[in-house]
């Protein structure tokens, strides 16, 4: 019961501070999270429902889908499937809403007001033409989703069979995608406006011995094969094309008559100039591939940015420019492959074991110390590479193992310094990402961060992840690869069964000027809600000419764009959050709970659940957060409300209100989503009404 004369009391709880698994109850700050699906923290503050994905290939998304409302005199009985006939021309129906009618693909330059239409044998007058979607939000959602429908149905996979073996991101937005063919030959194709194109795999010739330089354009003429075939492009591995440096690499080769043979002297103009040291070849990556990329232009010009990447099943090193792969082949030992691959500074530095390769300035494809190349080593097999923020003057990498992180300073051979910074711990492969400039990485013990505490003097690492460890532990078997968006501020860690652990980055000022930076987390998960499963073979991001972030999937058939549309390619998302218990700073004291309002900003139309909960057994201690956990699968945990419907559109901030009648120490909001139509919304904070009452006894 509530204290005679005692006041209503109203506390705003600002919706942030991510999950916390681990605090006490009574110790976890209003607004945290004690579950969520799908709803991620925001740098500025509130908890975002995600967006969806969707199939890609290049072609107009599904999620932009366009449909023509007619404003018609009269409709009756127009669905969605009907037919309306203009002229000599047929357009699909996407469904009516009184007098309006909704079409599909129909360009509005097409109909004017004052034309005959028919649908279903009836006629009617166009009154008007509008390319806004329907009046109503609630009509607008559905017919967005029937048209996105039917769009998704004609973006195709990438040609062959079986999964899509890896994707890549390449410069201005433009994806590749490898798949195998009937013949399990793997084939690279690239996204385009006309859907996936085959990539040219080029024709190649490893060569050494070579002393006169071949140039571009030059017609090379086997002495002994007879075959001949004008050169493209000379990539060197080794030496200068001089008698004291004899040159190695691959001739990338067009316009090719008969067929190069191993060992068979090479000429120009009936000079010798090299000696063919491999058959004549042409591109072919393995079936086997877990792809690693950089994006780098070595050559200077404008749009000369090429895709390195590496397979890691071979020591070859591939590139893709113009729509064209070339690879050559590292000397290993048997048994030993690349791993991992960054360009930084002009160099294009490779990692395979312990060792760290280091190409000649400007030359990604030569590693030969006596042009310039080096290799480093630090002791154990290497995890992750990344740059750490600097300036044109001074640099610094960031190099792991699985128990030891190492600090790699100077710019070139003449000041490189190799530095451990910790022999305690290490990081997980490829979970080291840069966010805001700071690195963070995955360990087995957590998520951690290497600062820089002053600007490539020391460093320290720190520990983030201590709010999450139950749930670490479960994801850390089946990280795939770390990946950021800048815009967002996040730190993503995709995981193999369809589940991505993510980190916001917040930031606050101290009254002394300080900036404290801390994480976030929250999980997405792509899984189906039904079927609890999702399939993907690699993640990877680009830049798009517009200079926004993209992040694409390769999937069990299609390519997939990831946080895009409303829905995940089709069906619904589910997304739920449960906050943790508010005992508005008064732990043992009874509170007559009067309501409970949510502010909260749509994205466009959206739909919502709201539930609470007054002073669960949980909370006291009879039952661990597990409980909590696992009593929440379709929105009946606890014994209290029943749940809430609220629908709200556009970007207004409503306060989503209900009455909690209830007597208990503490209170706790649930939010539940699932919907193929609704837009992302973002839930700011909660407002809670009550009556303060006696103490617990």
């Amino acid at each position: 019961m509530s204290l005679r004369g005692v006041s209503p009391q109203i506390d705003v709880i600002p919706a942030s501070g991510g999950l916390n698994l681990t605090a006490a109850p009574n110790a976890i700050i209003p607004g945290q999270l004690l579950a969520s699906t799908n709803f991620v923290s925001l740098q500025s503050g509130g908890y975002r429902r995600i967006d969806g994905y969707e199939r890609y290939d290049g072609t107009a998304a599904p999620s932009e889908a366009t449909y023509t409302t007619l404003v018609l005199d009269a409709v009756s009985g127009a669905n969605d499937g009907d037919v309306l006939t203009l002229g000599t021309s047929t357009y699909r129906v996407l469904g009516s809403d009184g007098a309006e009618l909704f079409v599909y693909l129909l360009p509005t330059t097409a109909v004017a007001t004052g034309d005959t239409v028919s649908v279903n044998g009836a006629t009617y007058t166009v009154q008007e033409v509008t390319a806004a979607g329907a009046e109503r939000p609630d009509v607008a959602a559905v017919i967005q989703e029937r048209a996105a429908n039917i769009r998704r149905a004609a973006i195709t996979a990438p040609p062959g069979t079986g999964a899509v073996l890896g994707v890549l991101g390449a410069p201005l937005g433009e994806v590749v995608a490898f798949r195998a063919d009937t013949s399990g030959a793997v084939k690279a194709y690239y996204s385009s406006p006309a859907g996936w194109l085959p990539v040219t795999m080029s024709t190649q010739l490893a060569f050494d011995t070579g002393t006169t330089k071949i140039n571009t354009g030059d017609t090379i003429t086997g002495v002994t094969s007879g075959a001949t075939a004008t050169v493209e492009e000379v990539l060197l591995t080794s030496g200068s094309f001089t008698t004291t440096l004899p040159a190695s690499g691959e001739l990338v080769l067009t316009a090719v008559s008969g067929t190069f043979s191993t060992g068979e002297n090479l000429q120009v103009n009936a000079v010798t100039v090299a000696k063919a040291s491999g058959s004549q070849r042409t591109v072919s990556p393995p079936a086997t591939m877990d792809l690693a990329s950089t994006i780098f232009n070595f050559y200077g010009g404008a749009e000369k940015e090429a895709v390195y990447f590496i397979d890691r099943a071979s020591a070859t090193i591939y590139r893709y420019y113009n729509k064209t792969l070339t690879s050559v082949t590292t000397t290993l030992p048997t048994g030993v492959y690349l791993t991992h691959i960054m360009a930084y500074k002009s160099r294009l530095y490779v990692t395979a074991g312990a060792s760290v390769m280091i190409s000649a300035p400007g030359d990604p494809f030569l590693y030969d110390a006596t042009v310039g190349a080096t290799e480093l080593a630090v002791g154990a097999e290497i995890t992750n590479i990344i740059a750490e923020r600097g300036s044109a003057t001074a640099s610094a990498l960031v190099i792991t193992t699985t128990h030891s992180i190492h600090i790699l300073y100077g710019n070139d051979e003449t000041d490189w310094q190799l530095q451990a910074l910790s022999y305690d711990i290490g990081a997980i492969r490829d979970t080291a990402a840069a966010v805001n400039g700071d690195v963070i990485f995955a360990s087995d013990a957590g998520i951690y961060t290497v600062t820089a505490v002053q600007r490539y003097g020391n460093f320290a690492v720190n520990s983030a992840s201590q709010a999450i460890t139950p749930l670490y532990n479960e994801l850390k078997p089946g990280f795939i690869r770390a990946l950021t968006r800048a815009a967002d501020s996040e730190y993503r860690i995709y995981c193999a069964d369809g589940r991505v652990l993510v980190a916001t980055q917040v930031a606050s000022i101290t009254a002394t000027g300080n900036t404290i930076k801390a994480l976030e987390f929250s999980v997405m998960s792509y899984k189906d809600y039904d079927t609890e499963s999702f399939e993907y073979h690699g993640v990877t991001k680009t830049i798009d000419a517009a200079g926004n972030e993209r992040i694409f999937m390769a999937g069990a058939a299609y390519v997939y764009e990831g946080d895009k549309g409303t829905s995940f390619d089709g069906a619904p998302i589910f997304a739920t959050f449960i906050t943790a218990f508010v005992n508005n700073r008064r732990l043992s004291q009874r509170k007559r709970y009067k309501r409970l309002v949510v502010a909260a900003v749509s994205e466009g139309y959206s739909e919502t659940y709201l539930q609470y909960d007054v002073s669960p057994t949980g909370y006291d201690g009879a039952a661990g957060l597990s409980s909590i956990l696992a009593l929440y699968p379709e929105g009946t945990w606890f014994d209290s409300a029943s749940w809430s419907g609220f629908v709200w559109s556009a970007s207004a901030i409503p306060e989503l209100r209900i009455d909690t009648p209830g007597t208990g120490k503490a209170i706790s909001l649930g939010i539940r989503s699932q919907s193929s139509k609704s837009n992302a919304f973002v839930v700011q904070s909660f407002t809670l009404q009550y009556t303060p009452g006696r103490l617990e006894r």
